[in-house]
């Protein structure tokens, strides 16, 4: 069984970087599918689409020209950070450290979704960490994934790794109380440890409104049985055929989803629109959220909710053809898919391919 872990602490780590913390990090790349005057913009990943009460922070932004951008920032300790455009989808997290150089280049049209990335030893360890539960052959015989989880997140937890594999898997029910109390306090001072700890009081506050009534009713309310099929790629055909002659918009997404949360934010402005139009919104998510999670979020989120079991949307990821989320299809007032898309591509585009389904 091959496994891999950090063996840097976090307390030399940081001393190894006070001589070169001011040293700035560097962003560049080129992406042909970014127009000029595209926005690129260094932030925060503990707020991105993680902790509604945690000062997002803007390190740095720039404007694409001729596909080319070029920026710098400066950090003090290590950082996890997204990079992204004004579209939410097209972010690319990173770990960096000061002096780290980051490239990112791609000539698709998805821009940053399916854009390549080189950064710094840092990060390629902590991919390699973070992506060792989703290869079965590292996972230990007799545990589950989300046990194995647990284990790496406690090995590392002396390091700044720690916080940053809670954040990573923060989609599985692992509690963030239970490992922000194995780590050290110099851990608990870092930047991701104070945010750790934040997630830990929020996490104590969404368990006391899963168990408020009125909440309790408004769930009920939303989330709907998914109705019978006869095969499980009929899965959505027999969802959109209870709204018959509605335009309907389905978004497909999971509650450790990032870019799904951060796109929902951003079409808000346009549910008034849909609503006027009487446009059904759904909203389907992959069995991997957790599924108290996706009972807390979907109030905020409104809409028609399933949750669907993995016979389910493995079946449908087979037909349509989508490997990432959030995924996005729109049905006409006859039930034909009219527009589909991975990755959300603005309000614009969105409401365009609403007003084509509504004159069909």
């Amino acid at each position: 069984m091959k496994k891999y872990f950090t063996a840097t602490l976090l307390g030399t780590l940081l001393f190894a970087l006070s001589a070169q913390a001011q040293k700035p990090v560097t962003v560049k790349g080129y992406i042909n599918s970014l127009p000029d005057g595209t926005e690129v913009i260094v932030g925060d990943y503990a707020t991105y689409g993680r902790l509604s009460n945690w000062p997002d922070e803007t390190l740095a932004r720039c404007k694409v020209k001729n596909g080319k951008f070029s920026m710098k920032f400066t950090i003090t300790e290590p950082r996890e950070v997204v990079i992204y455009v004004e579209r939410p989808h097209s972010n690319k997290p990173v770990v960096v450290v000061p002096g780290d150089k980051v490239t990112i280049n791609a000539t698709k049209e998805h821009g940053f979704f399916t854009a390549d990335m080189k950064a710094g030893k840092q990060h390629e360890a902590f991919t390699k960490i973070l992506s060792l539960p989703f290869d079965k052959n590292n996972i230990p015989e007799g545990i589950s994934r989300e046990e194995y989880m647990k284990q790496l997140i406690k090995e590392n937890a002396n390091t700044y790794f720690g916080p940053l594999l809670v954040y990573g898997w923060s989609g599985y029910n692992l509690g963030y109380a239970e490992f922000y109390n194995l780590m050290p306090q110099n851990v608990r001072n870092t930047y991701h440890g104070r945010a750790l700890k934040l997630m830990v009081e929020q996490e104590l506050a969404e368990k006391a409104k899963l168990n408020d009534p009125a909440r309790k009713a408004k769930v009920a309310e939303l989330k709907h049985e998914t109705p019978k099929y006869d095969n499980a790629e009929d899965v959505i055909e027999s969802i959109i055929a209870q709204y018959k002659g509605k335009t309907v918009f389905v978004d497909f997404w999971a509650t450790w989803c990032a870019p799904c949360r951060a796109a929902m934010k951003t079409i808000c402005p346009l549910e008034g629109w849909m609503a006027d139009n009487d446009i059904v919104r759904i909203y389907v998510s992959a069995p991997s959220s957790d599924k108290k999670k996706w009972e807390l979020m979907i109030p905020e989120i409104g809409g028609n909710h399933y949750f669907l079991n993995q016979k389910e949307w493995k079946a449908i990821g087979q037909r349509y053809g989508f490997a990432g989320i959030p995924y996005y299809r729109i049905y006409n007032k006859i039930g034909t898919c009219t527009y589909e898309h991975i990755g959300y591509p603005g309000n614009d585009k969105m409401k365009e391919e609403f007003e084509k389904a509504l004159q069909d």
